[in-house]
Parts: C-alpha cells; structure tokens; sequence
C-alpha cells in the first residue's frame, strides 16, 4: 500500500467516518471551531540523541516521541526519517492508543487513531526504532521530524469531536547526530580479493536438531458426508523457541469459503490474509 495514497485516504475517509460515529455536542452537525487560537493545541516532541562515531556505524536505536495535548478524540499523522536510516519500526506506548493503525513505507510512518471519547495527552505515545548506516561520519544528522502536510498534500488532522474542536499541532523536532570520536580513523583501505577457494558444502553434516515442524491434519469422509459440507482441518506446531513467522499454506481450488482460526492464546496478534483460490497467508510479530 502507497503511504501517501493511504494518508490521503486516512484524513479525508477516516475522520469523516469518525465524524459519523461520534457526534458533535449540538445539532448534531459536524462543524468545527479551529482551536489554534486558544493557545491549547497539541504539541509534539521527539527525541533527540548524540553517539559517537563508533557508538553508531550499524547500530539500531530508539527514539521517543512525546505529545503534550488538550482533549483528542482522533488524529491522522505523519513522521519522516532521514533516508539513510533503514529497518524503521513503530511501538504504542501509551494504552490510550490501543487503536492506533500505522503504515510504514519509504522513509515515512503514517499514523491515525480514533477513539468513542476524548483523552489528554503529557506523555511518550511511540517509540520509533531505527537502524543506522555502517557509513556515519561525525558532523552526520540524521532526523525525525513531523510533517504537517502528508507527502500526497494532506494536511494531518488533530480533532476533539466531541467539543467540535480541530487542531493545529506544533513540533520539536528530534534526532541521532554524529559526533566527534577520538578513536575513530576513516576506513581507506580498498576491498580485497579472496585468497582462499570457496569450500563445497558438506553434505554430511547433520541435519539441525530442532527446526520447526507443521502437521495437518487428514480427514476420510463418504461421498454422502462430503458433499457441500464444510469442515474443519487443525494446523499443529511443534517447534523449538519462536518470536515470529510468516508462513503460506495452500488449499485445492475446488474447495470454498476459506477461514482461518487461531487456537492458541500466544497468537493473540497473528494476521491472516486470504487471497485469490487457494493462498492463506499468516504472519506474527
């Protein structure tokens, strides 16, 4: 999904729906007062951070990102990271945000959330994690910064629907900035070739111990009990420790009204996808 296909979308069909849902104390009608001259607008803060040169050639770091806010009851944001920063992730740090849906694509991550009340906000709401290049130099910058305006010309939405209130937040930007190390000394050797000869592989080397393994189960059924009937298939693991998988199962095109289950609590956060005939697609983090 284009992110800046999705924050056009998010502004403009998510808060007209929580518009909809949520309605403005009144009529009833869906009009706003911009509230920026109250002096009382969202304010967002990001972390700021100094390595060395040596502290951060290939490091993954964090950074915090603080919102300091009257009532919400919804938002459509997004954050840009310097290019050169790769492997950018997002965490929900305050439960308020629960809801929150974030997409992350090129060097920007959209976020919007929307609630049935409104909340205040003086806290870290996210932690962006971020890796850096192996080429830092000292003198480097490498930002986070709030875009008012989203890539595609959206203006992100900050909102309180149920005071009828609509917001223009401001931002202190933040960052990793590379300083000075006295132990560091430019890498100016050139690249070498190879003095030793590929080894083969050995083929006789055993197998490993423990790796993952699926079963799925069989069912026999008559013509008389198959015919139209739908039935269910249990997907078995047995595995050593895990923290993550994405996996695809198959199913024969003749077979219809695909669903998928998931039996085991630890799975809470697994995503499915079914697609075309016959893909299942199941991830989790």
């Amino acid at each position: 999904m284009n992110v800046k296909k999705w924050m056009a979308g998010a502004t403009a069909a998510f808060f007209a729906a929580a518009s909809l849902s949520f309605p403005l104390p009144g009529a009833g009608t869906a009009s706003f007062v911009e509230a920026a001259a109250s002096g009382s607008y969202p304010e967002l803060s990001i972390d700021k951070m100094e390595l060395t040169v040596s502290e951060a050639a290939g490091a993954t770091v964090s950074l915090d990102v603080y919102l300091d806010s009257p009532g919400l009851s919804g938002f459509a944001m997004v954050l840009q990271y310097d290019d050169r920063l790769s492997g950018a992730a997002i965490q929900i740090l305050d439960l308020k945000l629960g809801r929150a849906v974030s997409i992350t694509e090129d060097n920007y991550i959209a976020i919007s959330w929307a609630e049935s009340k409104s909340y205040t906000f003086d806290e870290a709401i996210f932690r962006i994690t971020v890796t850096l290049p192996e080429d830092v130099q000292p003198g480097d910058f490498f930002e986070v910064e709030y875009l008012p305006v989203s890539p595609s010309g959206v203006s992100c939405e900050w909102s309180d629907h149920f005071a009828g209130k609509r917001y223009d937040a401001t931002s202190v930007n933040g960052g990793i900035r590379i300083a000075e190390d006295e132990n560091w000394v430019p890498d100016t050797t050139e690249p070498t070739e190879p003095t030793t000869e590929p080894t083969e592989p050995d083929t006789d080397a055993e197998e490993p111990a423990e790796i993952p393994k699926l079963f799925i189960e069989q069912k026999t059924l008559t013509v008389s009990e198959a015919a139209g009937a739908t039935v269910s298939l249990d997907v078995h693991l047995d595995s050593p420790g895990l923290s993550g998988f994405i996996m695809a199962l198959q199913y024969d095109d003749r077979l219809s009204g695909a669903a998928i289950k998931t039996l085991d609590s630890r799975l809470g956060r697994a995503v499915s996808i079914i697609e075309s005939y016959g893909k299942m697609s199941i991830g989790k983090k």
